[in-house]
């Protein structure tokens, strides 16, 4: 994340040699130097990277897929920048709303979003049906339409 409270993917890449098999835990490592980098995992996964992109101080992100988790995590910094380069309160600024607001935590799925010749938006989007249902819930489609950019919307329950 940088100046502009935007986080960006730098660089993204598929470690070879590391297996997929479910339930094991694999040990890795990040090593960012300035813009260099590498990142080992498990025995043999080994990638190195360099990207000048972003010079200053900033933030480090892990990104996993789907149901990848972490355990036992440690960030150590080794570093010759005075600390007071270091911003303390960083804020990501919100840029993102969900299509239907709702009281309750629900995952909500954009499908299709569409805009015709006269400015009106149409989206077609799934809302959780049952709040404390998984991943896998069952969801309604929502089909919304708006002609102020999304301001404000008309909904309609899809059979």
């Amino acid at each position: 994340m940088d100046a502009s409270d935007y986080l960006r993917r730098v660089k993204m890449s598929m470690v070879n040699a590391v297996p997929s098999t479910n339930n094991i835990w694999l040990r890795a490592s990040v090593r960012v130097e300035g813009p260099q980098g590498g990142v080992h995992i498990g025995d043999y996964g080994h990638v190195e990277f360099e990207d000048d992109t972003y010079s200053g101080p900033g933030h480090i992100g892990v990104y996993t897929y789907r149901k990848a988790d972490l355990r036992g995590l440690r960030v150590s910094c080794i570093s010759s920048i005075g600390a007071s380069l270091w911003d303390t309160a960083p804020g990501q600024a919100t840029n993102w709303k969900h299509p239907l607001p709702t009281a309750d935590r629900v995952w909500q799925q954009p499908i299709e979003l569409s805009r015709f010749d006269d400015g009106e938006l149409l989206l077609q989007v799934n809302i959780q049906k049952v709040m404390t249902a998984s991943d896998d819930a069952v969801a309604l489609r929502h089909l919304m339409n708006s002609t102020d950019s999304g301001h404000t919307q008309t909904r309609t329950v899809m059979a």
